[in-house]
């Protein structure tokens, strides 16, 4: 609500619910959060999915938020790695594990091929997300047939994480005017190689491919015409990025706009990018 108020000018509105919101993030804390980063629900339970609303919701105290990082990996790994979240916890848990700082999780999650997976589905022959990780089985067959959707929201969610996150490609503003391609790069056995993606926006296909390779990351984007764009490209320092072969200072249509530890921002118009650096 607050956003919504800044959008129309309402600074009235604005402070109001900003003020609302620190009074909801404080009597959550009081209530839920414990000095060891467990969270609770009303039951005094903790699970997957009150880690993943209360990191998604920005519902975590900062001072607890490295311990409660850790206690939501725990809750993971109890699991061996697979998700124990049901229909309010699930469109959370890849987003909020990204939040505390593990993407690498995230991935495996979204990688995993063994019962409850969203590639346990694919295996098993799905084309489309189901209602339940057991909407078929080869051992039992059809769950319910009074709930077992076989393209539903709740296990569809994760498209969008897919499209924003893994391929990077989402909204910078209202209706796509402002793109951002931020793709999230996990190096190792629980990420993934390349990724290549379009999204058929209000202002026309917006693509982003990325590959690693050798310790190259390139990344080709496209960006509709009358939009810019904000690049995300892991890179320590500008000098080490080019895009289509020539160095980024020297190429057109490509600013810098910041240095974000090991990822460097540029802003682009419209056309077709190929950028590349060293990891």
């Amino acid at each position: 609500m607050m956003r919504l108020a800044e959008a129309a000018n309402r600074k009235e509105d604005v402070e109001k619910y900003r003020q609302l919101a620190e009074s909801i993030r404080s009597t959550f804390a009081k209530n839920f959060v414990k000095d060891d980063g467990q969270i609770l629900d009303s039951k005094n339970q903790t699970g997957q999915s009150t880690y993943a609303l209360a990191f998604g919701l920005d519902l975590v105290p900062a001072g607890v938020k490295s311990k409660a990082a850790d206690q939501f990996v725990a809750s993971i790994r109890k699991e061996n790695d697979h998700l124990a979240t049901g229909f309010l916890g699930t469109p959370f848990v890849l987003f909020a594990l990204q939040t505390a700082g593990h993407p690498e999780l995230a991935y495996k999650l979204v990688l995993n091929k063994t019962y409850p997976s969203w590639l346990q589905q694919v295996i098993w022959g799905s084309t489309t997300m189901w209602e339940r990780w057991d909407g078929w089985r080869p051992d039992k067959g059809f769950q319910d047939p009074g709930m077992n959707s076989f393209n539903h929201y709740w296990l569809g969610c994760v498209s969008e994480w897919l499209f924003t996150q893994a391929a990077g490609i989402d909204t910078d503003g209202p209706g796509f005017k402002r793109i951002q391609i931020h793709p999230e790069i996990v190096n190792g056995q629980n990420g993934l190689n390349w990724v290549k993606a379009s999204y058929d926006s209000i202002r026309g296909r917006i693509s982003s491919a990325w590959r690693v390779n050798k310790g190259t990351f390139e990344l080709e984007v496209d960006v509709p015409a009358n939009c810019t764009a904000t690049v995300y490209v892991p890179a320590r320092e500008v000098a080490t990025v080019s895009e289509s072969g020539t160095p980024v200072a020297k190429a057109s249509n490509v600013r810098f706009l910041k240095q974000e530890g090991k990822t460097t921002a540029f802003e682009i118009g419209s056309g077709h990018y190929r950028f590349q650096s060293k990891l």
